[in-house]
């Protein structure tokens, strides 16, 4: 789960090839995933965010995932679905985004919950060390 915001990025460089879960966590996740494991990625961001929360934006969120994270999930012999929230945060700060993002996760049915920055990179498997310790 994490957080994604276009605000305070100029717009020719509001797309897939420069935001930061783009070029940092998503890949990494692909590149780190563990085989028999479902991963839900889900997204927060906010209402009225010039990118992510546009018909255009969301469709090449969706777009990337498929072409990248599903196919990188499957070489991995995993499975990679994404989930965007949308979420109205008054407030503008990251904490409420980050409830709500866990909310969905939990309705979803997801067993476990990792948290990331958008700009986090993964360096080594983890999910199987992740699941033994909170057992």
């Amino acid at each position: 789960m994490f957080g994604a915001t276009s605000r305070k990025i100029d717009a020719e460089h509001r797309n897939t090839q420069n935001l930061a879960p783009f070029i940092h966590a998503l890949p990494s996740l692909g590149e780190t995933t563990a085989t028999g494991f479902r991963y839900l990625v889900v997204v927060g961001y906010d209402v009225g965010d010039v990118f992510y929360d546009s018909t255009e934006g969301w469709a090449s969120v969706e777009a990337w995932f498929a072409a990248n994270m599903t196919q990188a999930c499957r070489r991995r012999g995993s499975e990679c679905t994404l989930m965007g929230v949308r979420f109205n945060n008054t407030l503008r700060k990251p904490g409420p985004v980050f409830n709500e993002i866990a909310r969905h996760a939990y309705e979803a049915g997801a067993d476990y919950m990792y948290r990331l920055n958008d700009d986090t990179g993964l360096t080594s498997p983890w999910t199987e060390a992740f699941v033994s310790t909170l057992r």
